[in-house]
């Protein structure tokens, strides 16, 4: 059994603006509800094979995975993919030009034999990515990103 968690949500500004906020790990914590820290630990950032670590909050305690960034078309999608206690989740965000602005796409599925925890925290899944993503909008439009250092 596979379980999708998936959201998403239009931001008026470029795919090129979106994209420099989100390739800018560091202002993950400004924006993305569940994330309160990404170091990237091997390879180089937004290379294949790259490894990011990720401090998450999905319950009450936080922990650390690894990620493995899979693929990566600069400003149109990143995969990457996380294996903690029986449990593969593979995560996507895609980015698509719109009519007065970007699509952004945040999508998990998750698959092994634990599945069924994912399965039952879907719903709180699905609103803790839009609510990310609506941060996201309101930090790219309102101009907060620029009052941080945008180095990628």
């Amino acid at each position: 059994m596979a379980v999708l968690v998936c959201a998403q949500i239009h931001i008026q500004a470029t795919r090129a603006a979106v994209w420099q906020v989100f390739a800018n790990t560091s202002t993950w914590p400004w924006w993305h509800t569940q994330i309160s820290q990404v170091t990237w630990s091997t390879g180089d950032q937004w290379q294949d094979n790259a490894i990011l670590m990720l401090r998450v909050s999905p319950l009450p305690l936080p922990v650390t995975i690894q990620v493995e960034v899979k693929s990566i078309v600069p400003e149109n999608l990143v995969v990457w993919e996380s294996r903690i206690l029986g449990l593969t989740a593979v995560h996507v965000f895609e980015f698509a030009d719109s009519l007065g602005g970007c699509r952004v796409r945040e999508k998990e599925t998750f698959h092994g034999f634990l599945t069924t925890v994912p399965y039952l925290l879907r719903r709180r899944q699905t609103e803790a990515y839009a609510q990310s993503l609506r941060n996201l909008k309101h930090y790219v439009e309102s101009g907060q990103a620029r009052n941080i250092s945008l180095v990628t």
